[in-house]
């Protein structure tokens, strides 16, 4: 009996492990990533363009980060008094708040909220990439073009344009606010980065197989132990399956490290939203596919298949070795 009690809360405490690192990869993952425009007032009013605003159904608002105290320990993002700025006549946001030193939410990776922690991204990258933005009421006529981009391709209610200077990371505020006309579309896709967020698929199929194989190896060593005779042979694959737990344990928090999940295709709430990301790469996939780009979808299949090689083959060899230590311990209990 206290074997019994020793096993199972050992193998509790190995899952609790393993969800501890998952859930430290998720928090920073999850985080709202942020592009701050630092701006000291000495007391005087001073302007700014309107594009800093982040709205929604109900409001206009504008947001600056501060460093939190306490429980509230690091970047926080905390909303200005709308009394302290406003819509100038001729368009921009009027300031004039106290005199101190502001960091602004110039733009972000997703709508931000009062006091949560933010990461502030230093330095940003510019290359070529594909915006694709649609309109529920059709793209405007005679549309405004951001600067350095051309009309790939386009249709009714969606455009895709070719950027020789996107940056990176690519944030939907910012893709926006790049002219008159691109912010009034209600979604925006960055080519590039969804093709990235495929390709980090087969890693997060690798994390799932290595949590899997841990969880695996450990309870056959509990299983063995409590049901078998103590022999030397027992002894032996108990000891493997320790070292192959521990093994499986430290091979998903290495890649689990190297996993890099762009902020642009995340859900605002849980990671673990399936619906979400059903519902938005197959809009994205089915539009490529009217507009006959084809690329993205010769990616995504790839890298799905590629994932459910992984996780296909990891359950097989799973359940080989499950069988085949399931024999050894039936002989040695006789």
């Amino acid at each position: 009996m206290k074997k019994k009690v020793i096993c199972l809360f050992s193998l509790i405490l190995y899952f609790l492990l393993a969800c501890t690192i998952l859930s430290q990869k998720i928090e920073s993952e999850m985080m709202t990533q942020a592009k701050v425009y630092e701006r000291k007032n000495r007391g005087e009013s001073f302007q700014f363009r309107e594009s800093v605003l982040f709205s929604d159904e109900e409001d206009s608002y504008l947001y600056h980060v501060v460093n939190g105290t306490g429980w509230e320990s690091g970047l926080r993002v905390r909303e200005i008094p709308s009394a302290l700025w406003r819509i100038g006549t001729y368009g921009g946001v009027e300031f004039s708040g106290s005199a101190q030193t502001y960091s602004f939410i110039y733009s972000a990776s997703r709508q931000p909220k009062e006091g949560e922690e933010i990461a502030v991204v230093e330095e940003f990258t510019t290359g070529e990439d594909q915006y694709l933005y649609f309109w529920a009421d059709g793209v405007p006529k005679e549309p405004v073009l951001p600067k350095n981009s051309e009309i790939a391709v386009g249709s009714e209610h969606v455009l895709l344009l070719n950027l020789t200077e996107a940056e990176f990371p690519f944030f939907q505020h910012a893709a926006k606010a790049l002219s008159d006309s691109t912010k009034t579309a209600q979604r925006v896709f960055s080519l590039t980065e969804a093709g990235r967020f495929l390709e980090e698929l087969p890693k997060l199929a690798m994390v799932v197989a290595l949590l899997m194989a841990g969880i695996v190896f450990w309870g056959c060593s509990c299983l063995l132990s409590v049901r078998g005779k103590t022999g030397r042979t027992n002894r032996k694959i108990i000891g493997i399956n320790t070292v192959l737990a521990a093994a499986s344990l430290c091979l998903m928090g290495y890649v689990l490290n190297a996993v890099d999940l762009p902020a642009s295709m995340l859900p605002l709430e849980n990671v673990f939203e399936w619906k979400y990301y059903r519902d938005e790469f197959s809009f994205l996939l089915d539009t490529l596919g009217k507009l006959k780009r084809t690329e993205l979808l010769d990616a995504a299949a790839h890298e799905i298949g590629k994932s459910f090689w992984i996780l296909g083959g990891s359950a097989f060899g799973l359940a080989t070795v499950v069988c085949a230590e399931g024999a050894v311990g039936l002989v040695s209990s006789r």
